[in-house]
This record gives structure tokens, sequence and C-alpha cells, in this order.
């Protein structure tokens, strides 16, 4: 009788043990798992920092290229405008040229 008890007890040792590995084995691979979601994570983090500072970086440039267009355009408008008044007093000095011509002739 003892020795059928001491079998049945060795048994469920024995079955308790195996459940034992069994739940060890699972909790191991979920640790792994988590493991492996927090670097996913970490991952993901760093990209989207780098991809922040590629934005900031972009804006940054446009920002010195629209700088750079507005004053090409303030530079244009003064040669137009200096253009303008070499062209006036061109034409003053030809009238003044043409008026002493006149009274030269005359």
């Amino acid at each position: 009788a003892l020795l059928t008890v001491g079998i049945a007890l060795l048994t469920v040792g024995i079955a308790l043990l195996t459940v034992g590995i069994t739940l060890l084995t699972v909790g191991i691979t979920l640790l792994t798992l988590r493991i492996t979601l927090s670097t996913v994570g970490i991952t993901l983090l760093t990209v989207g920092i780098t991809l922040i500072t590629v934005r900031i970086t972009l804006l940054t440039v446009g920002i010195t290229l629209l700088t750079v267009g507005i004053t090409l355009i303030t530079v244009r408008i003064t040669l137009l405008t200096v253009g303008i008044t070499l062209l006036t007093v061109g034409i003053t000095l030809l009238t003044v040229g043409i008026t002493l011509l006149a009274v030269g002739v005359v």
C-alpha cells in the first residue's frame, strides 16, 4: 500500500516537475519577447528622432533658400532702379546735347 502511494506521489511529482519546466520555458519565451519588443520600440524611437532632425534640417534649408530668394529679388529691384535712373540720366544728357547742338547751329 505504501509502495503504491509512493509510486503515485512520485508520478504526481514528475507531472508537477514537467508542468514547472513548461511554465519556466513559457516565462523565458515571454521575457525574450518582451526584450525583443523593447528593442523594436527603442529602434522606432531612434528612427522617429532621426526623422524629426531631418525635418528640422530641411525646414532650416527651406528658410535659408527663401531668404536667399528674397535677397535676390531685392537685388534685382535695386538693379532695375539703378538701370531706370541711368536711362533717365542718359535721356537728360541726350536732351541737353541736342539743345546745345541746336544752340550751336543757331
